[in-house]
């Protein structure tokens, strides 16, 4: 290996190593279980990227960051602790991504929780994009 190869490798596994110690300070001063956590960093990241993204809860968008951020987060956890734990990362992947996901889906399987299409000529489709409003044929 180069010196910048293992320079920003370096760099790379302070990063882990710091990321890692700060959820493990943030577990122990919670108090709450690891599982329970990832459930409310889910909910939580899911708002904030769907608010930033500026997208209906249902879009794709905001799940697709959680599931992202979820796998970034496995994968630091690998590069911590030397090899993959699987039973505890696919129980991680599941606290993280459920609610989102068990969420969204039921905003676009239910019809009556998806948002009012507005009266003008863009309207929002239950997905957060902008449409053309269907014409209203009257008669």
């Amino acid at each position: 290996m180069g010196i910048s190869v293992r320079h920003e490798y370096g760099r790379l596994m302070n990063f882990v190593i710091g990321y890692n110690q700060l959820t493990e300070e943030v577990a122990r001063l919670s108090g709450l279980s690891d599982k329970f956590l990832h459930m409310q960093a889910g909910l939580v990241l899911w708002l904030l990227a769907a608010l930033i993204l500026r997208q209906h809860l249902a879009a794709r968008g905001p799940v697709i960051v959680i599931v992202v951020l979820e796998a970034a987060n496995e994968v630091a956890n690998r590069l911590y602790h030397g090899d993959w734990r699987w039973r505890d990362t696919i129980a991680d992947a599941a606290a993280t991504w459920a609610w989102p996901i068990i969420i969204a889906a039921t905003l676009i399987l239910v019809p009556k929780l998806r948002p009012p299409q507005r009266a003008d000529s863009r309207a929002i489709d239950h997905f957060g994009h902008r449409t053309q409003a269907a014409q209203c044929n009257p008669g």
